[in-house]
C-alpha cells in the first residue's frame, strides 16, 4: 500500500433544487459511483493509512439536478465535485459529470430507478478526470 494514496470519500449532499421524489438515495449512490472508481484505480485506496503525517485525497460532491434539460428532450443528472488535499482539506480540482437519455417531452414521468442509475453515471463522469488528478498529482 506504500505506492497508493489514501483517498477519502466525504459525505456527498444533494442541491436545495432537486425534486424530492429522487433525493432518497442519491447521496448514498454517488458515493458508492465514487468509491467504485477509486477501488478501480491501482494507485488509489480507500484504506486510511495509519502513518503519522500521510497525506491523501478527500472527494466531495454535490447532486446539482435531476430534471428535463431546458429543451425538454433529455432527462439529465449534473453533478460537480471537489477534490481536495486530505487531511489539510485545500482545493486542488473541481471535477463534473452529467449522464442524461432522449425523452419524448418535459411531462413524461421518470421513475426513481433511471433517476438512480443517472446519478450514478453523472458521478462515474466526474471520477473519469478526478481519478486521473488523483493518479498524476502529489497530495501536498
Amino acid at each position: 500500500m506504500a505506492d497508493s494514496t489514501y483517498v477519502e470519500i466525504a459525505k456527498f449532499t444533494v442541491a436545495g433544487g432537486v425534486d424530492g421524489k429522487y433525493k432518497g438515495k442519491a447521496a448514498d449512490l454517488m458515493a458508492k459511483a465514487a468509491e467504485a472508481a477509486v477501488k478501480a484505480s491501482s494507485k488509489l485506496t480507500l484504506d486510511k493509512p495509519k502513518e503519522k503525517g500521510a497525506k491523501g485525497w478527500c472527494v466531495l460532491g454535490t447532486l446539482d439536478s435531476v430534471a428535463p434539460d431546458k429543451a425538454g428532450k433529455k432527462f439529465e443528472a449534473k453533478v460537480s465535485m471537489t477534490i481536495a488535499t486530505w487531511p489539510a482539506k485545500s482545493m486542488k480540482s473541481f471535477p463534473s459529470g452529467s449522464a442524461g437519455f432522449p425523452i419524448a417531452s418535459a411531462d413524461e414521468k421518470i421513475s426513481a430507478g433511471d433517476a438512480d442509475q443517472l446519478i450514478s453515471r453523472a458521478v462515474k463522469a466526474a471520477m473519469q478526470s478526478g481519478v486521473p488528478y488523483m493518479e498524476k498529482t502529489r497530495p501536498e
